[in-house]
Order: structure tokens, then C-alpha cells, then sequence
């Protein structure tokens, strides 16, 4: 009969036992974090910040608050440090590329933790130690294998690199710590493909986008997500080019090469100093973003100015090594939160590192070779820092190299590091992959601090304690649960060839379906991100309708007034058409009326020179007339005179003459009578003449005054209707000049009024900042000297504390170790119970082994007797079968019984346990108070 084996359960079988399994029969072993006697765990509990702060540990959970405690297991982490994690990407075939045929690494699928090199002959790579030599000239066979945190393989897409490497330490920078992850490995493995990949953006990251665009989506989507938070994000882009500095995003950026000056794209103004929290880069431009927009156009900008070249391994060959930063400031500020003035200040660098290559094989010349070089030296440096962190070397070479010096903290320091070791599948390249593998290995053994100010009080440390108490209890759980099954030989060899061909189909269904759950999960992940874009563009669009059906009422109600003002332009273009028109017929009537008067005045100066000839002459007549008067007058007068000396001298001679002479005189006074009547005709003739002529000259001017008068009347009256339109015109235009301009004074007055009042406003805001300022630093410089006064006293306080510590612990300890004595002596005695009650079993499942051995046989004989009798063969199978669960249930009966003595046990040990540590609880509530 073939011996019985033991079927391994399903999470076990067909792969080697590990570390974890445990041996059915064996004594469970206690878990790590159960050492409640430690005196270590007492002293490690107490509240620290910096260097002894709490970190988070592979698969530790966030801690309960923000300033609080995190466990026993934190506590030891502090102490002994996190590791790094190292994950190893293969690279996959592009579609330009001829396919792979001779590929030396396989994977277990997409994601996995091991990869296998295969080699035709043994070879060392030039970092491997002496150990891994001397283990690889002992082992002829041909194939190595690594273990990693993590391993991609060529059919890995970028969203599931994204989710295995970036997701843990995005959260951990919200939380505020500092993280780094950086690619590394030979050149055309895909860094920057890794890294940055597909920068394009169409509403959301691109599907072959890399490590940073998919960070900056994810880190503002849970900024839109999580509305109990206040989040602000800076980003830096640096560029270690033949190791000088240079800021990718500096505005007054140039080429290397060009003549810089100070900020002028070179490292003059961009210097490493010490400082407490590492190194830091002085003089580089920090840039706020807001949206995961913003840092793709910043992650675009400085990718275009990185220092690129085509090699014989590349195309694109990066030429120097880059690092991203994003700061990001969180603080809580939801209701329920303690410690919603805490601010927690979180970074993360994405390195990108030149890749290392060989000059003679990339074809590198002159200024090729010679960055080649430098990128090699400054990689040389980087594997020097990790063989000394390694091997605990009292002298780390940082300051050997600017690249260095800039991971300081990430290579045991206090960073969470992350590296993503990239290979390439060619067997031309077997000497740097398992270069590149054997320094990913070695990096997996350095130790970081990762740092967060914590304060650690006593609801923190009960809870502590509850979870060493709950993590005991799952361990006994776990040893109640362990159970078996037993059947023979052939039917386990059956059962492991076909369990070995399900498990492999069920590997490669495996693999397609985590490479389409990464896939679903990218896509489901962009189309989450792009709903609610959707729902907050959606939003936005509600908003501007309303604010677009808001402007179209003004736009309406505009138009209306358009129209309305359009109207009235229209009629006053109307009414200054018609104007127009007016002036235009005045002007010609003007002109007509010009002409006229130029007519008239012609003929009335005609006239003029006509009555000047008509009154010269009436001139020159009168004074002929007045002279010819004149002489009748004198020669009257002489005759006059003459003829009264006539006259006296006749009557004085002849009286009767007299008489003679006086008729002779009479008859000449009647003639001269008649002659003066003619002459007063003449003159009375030339009266009435002059008369006529005056009326004539009268009747002129007056038709003349009453032609001049209608040609002036006319004239006054056109000129008024043109005047009195040009002045209703002007008078318009200069009314609504003056209402021009009386607006603008308007706004001038309001605008000079609105900068007077802000400049006021200015320099009071300034003078109130000044004076904030002054206070501000005499409450810091009080502040300062209360806080050393403070710390001298609480130094005091806690040395005292200290030594009262020290002899708490001492009686503690004692106190344990008689705890511990008593303990093991019940446990001695319980164990030798236990194992005189397994050899009682162990005998009588021999016995009852033996039977079933029988058994075995008889049935072996009827199956060999009874072959081809198919129905008998069944109903005997079907008795052998039930004998056998009779048996196994008897067995089955005996093993819960032994498994509930130790169960009893261990319960009773846990509970002992639980109770030292609530007596050890009090002491330490005592001695606190």
C-alpha cells in the first residue's frame, strides 16, 4: 500500500513552502509584535518628534490622528529603520522595434515579485560582491533569480506601475511626509518613458502617460474630492547637467553654452547648503499650481529644455539627470479635527536619472563622450553611496557628486525612497541588467528614517496595547484553524499534475486578467475623473447660462437702447440733412441776393454818379444864378443909387421935371417890376425846377431806402432762419459735448477719487503690516526667550523624570522577570502535559494507522480480484470509504480535543500576558501621574 501524504491547502499547494507556512504538529511560533515583557517596547513609547518620530512601515496602517501614536511596531521601525522599495521593470517591445527572440529575462505576468536571468555562462557583474561571486561560481546551473518588492514585466502598462509603486507614498506625502521615487538603469531601458510618458492632455492624462502627469491628476483630483482639506502645491524642475545645477523653470532660462550670468540658465545662482531638514538648493524658482493642468504645461516646458541626444542606443537620449519636486501643503480643516492648526508640509521627488552606458557601444563622441562621462561618474558615485549605506561604512561618499548630495536624504535619510529599476531583454545587454539588478538588490538593504512630527499620549498607548492583545488572539486563531486532509500517494500525484496544469492555465488567465484590470482600472479611472469633470463643467455651464441668459437680457435691452439712440441719430441726421438742405438753399438765395445787391448798389451808384452830374450842374446853376442875382442886385443898387442921386438931383433942379420923370419913373419901376416879376418867375421857374428835381432825387432815395430796406429785411430774415438753425444745431452738438464732458470730469473725479482712496487705503494697510510686523517679532523674540526658558526648565524637569523613570523600570523589570519565571514555569509543566498526551495519541493513531493499513490492503486484493466488475467495485469502494470516515472522524475527534488542550493553553497565557501588561498599564498611569 502507498504511503499517506498530507495535502497542502489551496493557499500552499504547487509553489515551495516559505518562511510563514507552518508544519502541522509544530509548536505555532508567537508573532514579532507580542513581546510585552521587552523593556524595550516601554522605553520606545515615549512622545518625540524628528529623529525618533513615527513612520510608516511596509503594510502599517496611517496612525489614528495627526499628532498621535502609532504602535509597538512603529515604535521598533523608528528604531531599526524603513526600507527601501525596489521594483524592476522590463521593457517592453515597441511596435517600430523587430520583435524579441532571444530574451533572457522572464517574469511571473505583469506583476510579480521574482524575475529570472537566464545565462549561457556564468557571469559577475561588476557590482556584485564577493558573497554573490563566490554563490554563483558554486551553483553551475544557468539561471539567477531576483526577489524585489515588486516586478513588472513587458506586458505591464503604466497605469498598473502607477498603482503598485505611486498610490502608498502619494498618500504618505498627504500625510506630510517626504518621499522620493527615481528611475534607474541603462540607457533606452525606458526612465523617462516610465517617468513622464505621454505629456499630452486631453481634459485628463493621456493612456501612456507616466509616473508625474498621472501624480499631478491624482493629487488635484482628491483635492476636488476631499473638501475637509486645504491643500497648496509648489513644483520645482531641476536639470544636473556635467554636474552643474540648472532650474528648468527659471524665466530667465538659456541653453548651456550660451554666455549666462547670474540666473541666466547656468549654476551660478543655484548652490547646495546644509541645512536641518537636508539639502537644500538655494536660488531655485518654485512655481504654485493649481490644477494638474498648470503642472503639465510646467512639465512640458522643462522636459523641451532637458539636454537630449541621439545615440546608437537612443534616439533620445536624456543627457543629464532630472528631478521633479511638488511640495504640498495640507492642513485639516474639518469640524471634528484636533488639529486643525497643524500644518503638514509633504514632498515628492520624481528623479529621473541619466541612463549609464557604454561609450564604445552608443558611439558617443567629443561632447558625447564627455557627458557620457560625467553621467557615468555620477552613477559610479550613486552605486559608491549604496555599497557603503550597505555595508554600514563610516564614511558615506555624498559630497563626492552633486547627484548625491541631492538623494542624501533618500538614500538613508529621511525620505520613504522608491526605486523603479528598469532592463532590457536583449542578451546583448546581460553584463548592465545584471548590473542594474544587482544594485536594485543592494539598495534594498539601506535603511531610511522617514521623519513626521508626532506626540504620542496615553489613549495612543492603550490602543497599542489592544493591538498586541488582538494580534496574539489572530495568532491563536490561526493555529486553531491549521487543518489537514490525508489520501494516498497515486490520488496526491494525481491531484499535484492536475492541480501544476490548472495552476499554470489559471497563471496565464491570471496575467490577461490584471492586464485588462489594469487597463478597466485606468480607463475606469479616467472616466471617474472625466464625470465629474463632466459634473463640475456641467455646473460652470449652469453658471454661465444663467450668465450668458443675463448678458443677452442686457445685450436686449442695449440693443433696444441701440435702436432707440439709432432713431434718434437718424432723425438727427434727418433734421441736419434738411439743415443742410436749408443752409444750403439760404446760401444760394445769399448768393443770389449778393448779386442783387451788387446790382443794385451798381445801378444805385449809377445813379449816384448821375444825381452828382444833375446836382453839380443845379450847383453850377445856382451859383451862375446866384452871381447873374447878384449882379441884378448890384446893378439895381447902382441904378438904385444912381437914380436916387438921379432923383435928389432933379428935384433939387427941375420940379417939373419931376413929374415927367416920375411917370417916366413909374414906367420904369413897372418895367423893373416886370423885370423883377420875370426874375421872381425865373427864380420861382428855378424853384419849382429844383423842387422837381429834389422829389425826383426823394422819390429815388426812397425807393432806393425801400429796395435796400426789403434787400436787408430779406437778408435779416434769411440770415435769422440760418442762424437760428445753426444755432439750434450747435446748440444740440454743444449740449451733448457738455454732457460728454461733464461724464468724463465725472469719471475722472470718481477714478482720481477711487486712486487717492486706494492709495490711502495702501499706505494705512502698510503702515497697519508694519506695525503687525513689529509686534509680530517682538511677540516672536518674547516667545523665544519663554520657550528657552521653557526648554531649560522642561530639560530639567525631564532629567529628573529620567532618573525617576529609571527606577520605575528597574522594579518593572524585576517585576516582569519574576512575571516571566512563573510564566515559563507553567509553561513548562503545561508543555510536558502536552507532550505526554501526544506520544497517548501519537500511539494510538498507529494503532489506528495500522488498521487502515489493513484495510488498504483488503481493499487493494478486491480491487485486483473484482477488477471489471464495476458495480461490486463501487459498493466496496463505498463501505472502504465510509470505514475510512469513520476512522478519520475518531482521529478527527482526537486532534480537536489535543488542538483544544493547547488552544486552553495558549489562552490561558494570552490571558496572563493580557493581565501583566494591564498591571504593567497601571504602573506606567502611576508613574506618570
Amino acid at each position: 500500500m502507498p504511503p499517506l501524504k498530507r495535502v497542502p491547502s489551496s493557499s500552499t499547494l504547487g509553489r515551495a513552502p516559505t518562511a510563514s507556512t507552518s508544519v502541522r504538529g509544530a509548536k505555532p511560533p508567537l508573532s514579532s509584535s507580542s513581546n510585552l515583557g521587552r523593556p524595550s517596547t516601554v522605553l520606545g513609547i515615549r512622545s518625540t518628534s524628528g529623529a525618533a518620530s513615527s513612520s510608516k512601515g511596509a503594510g502599517s496602517g496611517p496612525s489614528s490622528s495627526h499628532g498621535g501614536a502609532t504602535g509597538s511596531a512603529d515604535t521598533r521601525e523608528r528604531r531599526e529603520g524603513e526600507g527601501i522599495k525596489v521594483f524592476v521593470r522590463v521593457r517592453g517591445h515597441a511596435s517600430s522595434e523587430p520583435p524579441v527572440t532571444n530574451s533572457i529575462l522572464s517574469t511571473a505576468g505583469p506583476r510579480g515579485h521574482q524575475i529570472h536571468v537566464a545565462l549561457d555562462q556564468p557571469v559577475v557583474s561588476s557590482a556584485s560582491s564577493a558573497a554573490a561571486a563566490a554563490a554563483l561560481a558554486s551553483d553551475p546551473g544557468q539561471e539567477r533569480t531576483y526577489t524585489f518588492d515588486g516586478v513588472f514585466g513587458p506586458d505591464a502598462d503604466q497605469g498598473l506601475v502607477y498603482q503598485d509603486v505611486v498610490v502608498p507614498i502619494l498618500n504618505d506625502v498627504l500625510n506630510g511626509y517626504k518621499c522620493t521615487i527615481f528611475a534607474y538603469g541603462q540607457t533606452g531601458t525606458g526612465k523617462t518613458h516610465t517617468m513622464e510618458g505621454n505629456l499630452e492632455s486631453k481634459g485628463t492624462f493621456h493612456f501612456d502617460a507616466g509616473i508625474i502627469p498621472r501624480t499631478l491628476d491624482r493629487l488635484f483630483h482628491q483635492v476636488e474630492m476631499d473638501k475637509e482639506r486645504e491643500l497648496s502645491v509648489r513644483a520645482t524642475f531641476l536639470e544636473l547637467y556635467n554636474e552643474d545645477l540648472r532650474d528648468l523653470l527659471s524665466p530667465d532660462f538659456s541653453a548651456p553654452g550660451a554666455s549666462t550670468g547670474i540666473g541666466k540658465g547656468g549654476s551660478s545662482n543655484l548652490k547646495i547648503f546644509e541645512s536641518k531638514d537636508g539639502p537644500q538648493v538655494q536660488g531655485v524658482w518654485e512655481t504654485p499650481i493649481s490644477s494638474a493642468e498648470e503642472g503639465l504645461k510646467l512639465l512640458r516646458q522643462g522636459s523641451e529644455r532637458r539636454q537630449v541626444a541621439a545615440t546608437n542606443c537612443n534616439d533620445v537620449s536624456s543627457r543629464s539627470h532630472s528631478i521633479f519636486t511638488l511640495t504640498v501643503y495640507t492642513r485639516d480643516t474639518s469640524p471634528n479635527a484636533k488639529d486643525n492648526d497643524l500644518l503638514k508640509v509633504g514632498k515628492l521627488y520624481l528623479v529621473d536619472l541619466a541612463g549609464s552606458e557604454s561609450i564604445e557601444r552608443s558611439g558617443a563622441k567629443e561632447k558625447g563622450a564627455r557627458e557620457a562621462g560625467m553621467i557615468n561618474k555620477s552613477l559610479l558615485t550613486l552605486g559608491r553611496v549604496i555599497n557603503a549605506l550597505v555595508e554600514g561604512s563610516a564614511h558615506v561618499p555624498y559630497r563626492e557628486s552633486n547627484l548625491t548630495r541631492l538623494l542624501q536624504d533618500s538614500l538613508g535619510g529621511g525620505h520613504k525612497t522608491s526605486i523603479i529599476a528598469t532592463v532590457s531583454q536583449a542578451k546583448s545587454n546581460v553584463e548592465e541588467t545584471l548590473s542594474t539588478l544587482d544594485y536594485a538588490l543592494r539598495a534594498k538593504s539601506i535603511k531610511n528614517r522617514p521623519e513626521l512630527n508626532a506626540k504620542l499620549n496615553r489613549p495612543a498607548l492603550v490602543k497599542d496595547l489592544e493591538n498586541m492583545v488582538k494580534v496574539l488572539q489572530a495568532d491563536l486563531r490561526a493555529c486553531i484553524q491549521q487543518s489537514g486532509r490525508y489520501i494516498s500517494e497515486e490520488n496526491y500525484s494525481r491531484m499535484l499534475s492536475d492541480h501544476d496544469a490548472t495552476q499554470r492555465q489559471r497563471d496565464e488567465f491570471k496575467r490577461e486578467v490584471e492586464v485588462e484590470k489594469s487597463k478597466v482600472s485606468s480607463i475606469a479611472e479616467q472616466v471617474e475623473h472625466m464625470a465629474q469633470r463632466d459634473v463640475k463643467r456641467q455646473a460652470e455651464n449652469t453658471e454661465l447660462r444663467s450668465a450668458l441668459e443675463k448678458s443677452q437680457a442686457e445685450a436686449r435691452s442695449l440693443r433696444k437702447e441701440l435702436s432707440a439712440a439709432h432713431s434718434r441719430v437718424e432723425a438727427l441726421s434727418e433734421s441736419e440733412r434738411i439743415l443742410f438742405m436749408t443752409a444750403q438753399e439760404l446760401q444760394a438765395d445769399g448768393a443770389r441776393s449778393v448779386a442783387d445787391n451788387e446790382g443794385l448798389i451798381a445801378k444805385i451808384a449809377r445813379q449816384t454818379s448821375s444825381e452828382k452830374d444833375i446836382f453839380s450842374g443845379i450847383m453850377a446853376y445856382q451859383l451862375s444864378l446866384k452871381s447873374h442875382l447878384s449882379e441884378i442886385e448890384n446893378s439895381a443898387l447902382v441904378i438904385t443909387t444912381s437914380t436916387d442921386s438921379f432923383c435928389q438931383r432933379s428935384s433939387e433942379s427941375v420940379s417939373s421935371y419931376a413929374a415927367q420923370r416920375t411917370e417916366e419913373e413909374n414906367a420904369r419901376k413897372a418895367t423893373l417890376q416886370g423885370h423883377a416879376e420875370a426874375i421872381n418867375s425865373i427864380m420861382q421857374t428855378l424853384h419849382q425846377q429844383r423842387g422837381s428835381t429834389d422829389g425826383a432825387l426823394a422819390q429815388l432815395c426812397d425807393a432806393l431806402s425801400s429796395l435796400l430796406g426789403s434787400i436787408a429785411k430779406e437778408g435779416e430774415e434769411t440770415l435769422a432762419k440760418y442762424e437760428q438753425s445753426t444755432s439750434q444745431l450747435f446748440s444740440q452738438l454743444s449740449d451733448h459735448l457738455r454732457a460728454n464732458r461733464k461724464e468724463v470730469e465725472k469719471a475722472a473725479r470718481v477714478s482720481t477719487a477711487n486712486a487717492d482712496e486706494i492709495v490711502t487705503l495702501v499706505g494705512q494697510h502698510l503702515a497697519q503690516l508694519k506695525g503687525e510686523l513689529d509686534d509680530l517679532k517682538a511677540r516672536i523674540d518674547n516667545s523665544a526667550k519663554e520657550w528657552k526658558d521653557t526648554l531649560e526648565q522642561q530639560q530639567a524637569t525631564e532629567a529628573e523624570e529620567i532618573a525617576d523613570w529609571d527606577s520605575g523600570l528597574e522594579q518593572v523589570v524585576e517585576h516582569l522577570v519574576a512575571i516571566s519565571r512563573r510564566t515559563k514555569a507553567h509553561r513548562e509543566a503545561r508543555v510536558t502535559r502536552l507532550i505526554e498526551h501526544a506520544a497517548r495519541s501519537a500511539e494510538h493513531r498507529a494503532s489506528r494507522l495500522s488498521e487502515v493499513d489493513v484495510i488498504q490492503a483488503e481493499c487493494e486484493a478486491l480491487w485486483n480480484e473484482l477488477d471489471g466488475r464495476q458495480g461490486v467495485l463501487r459498493k466496496g469502494y463505498e463501505e472502504i470509504h465510509s470505514t475510512l470516515k469513520t476512522h478519520e472522524r475518531s482521529l478527527k475527534g482526537e486532534m480537536h480535543g489535543l488542538e483544544q488542550t493547547v488552544s486552553n493553553a495558549l489562552q490561558d497565557q494570552v490571558s496572563h500576558l493580557a493581565r501583566g501588561a494591564v498591571g504593567l498599564q497601571e504602573q506606567l498611569a502611576c508613574g506618570e501621574l
